[in-house]
């Protein structure tokens, strides 16, 4: 007789490949993870991983969307509005980039786009719509006005440094992350000084 399984133990089930998804993703890059290193991180029978996802892109696709959609709850929790305005973007920063459950820096854009390619219309466009939608209302907690061309142009530079830096090793993991929070803190610095100069004018 098959083993019935609760629903305490599926969400368990679901939250252990979650977790170890997000550090096959650091660990192999998002292209190179196969249904094997899930199932042997995870400890169950390829049956089992089929019987919650119809492909190793669908449990990709979930975990990228539930990934940034913790960071992005957390980044709308915080007041931006009093105490030190550069310690909350500096805290905000680190929950996006450096945070525990945060992949943002090792999703390679081509990899993004070959797994977007694949799922439905409806669902790829309802995607980057979203993303659109978030990127937005950070940038207005931040303070970013988004016809300033120049501002995102610099921000994009230290995005593509951030990124270069956590999928580089060569120089030791402790060198990346003493690297990885210097330029947070100069994003934040940015992002501050451009603040007060609008405050100015």
């Amino acid at each position: 007789m098959p083993k019935i399984v609760t629903e305490e133990e599926k969400k368990e089930l679901r939250e252990a490949m979650y977790h170890h998804t997000i550090q096959l993703i650091k660990e192999k890059g998002m292209k190179k993870i196969t249904v094997e290193d899930i199932i042997q991180a995870v400890g169950i029978a390829k049956g089992t991983f089929y019987n919650y996802y119809r492909s190793k892109e669908e449990l990709l696709f979930h975990v990228i969307q539930k990934s940034e959609q913790k960071l992005f709850q957390t980044i709308l929790a915080i007041d931006y509005k009093t105490g030190d305005f550069r310690e909350k973007v500096t805290t905000a920063l680190k929950e996006i980039y450096l945070s525990k459950d945060s992949i943002v820096l090792y999703l390679r854009p081509e990899d993004m786009e070959s797994l977007t390619e694949k799922l439905p219309t409806k669902a790829k466009a309802s995607v980057e719509q979203k993303q659109t939608n978030n990127f937005q209302q950070i940038a207005e907690l931040f303070g970013i006005d988004s016809t300033d061309l120049e501002t995102f142009g610099v921000i994009s530079y230290l995005m593509d440094c951030l990124h270069f830096t956590a999928v580089n090793v060569d120089y030791g993991k402790a060198a990346r992350q003493i690297s990885l929070e210097l330029i947070v803190d100069t994003l934040a610095d940015f992002l501050v000084d451009k603040k007060k100069k609008k405050e100015h004018n």
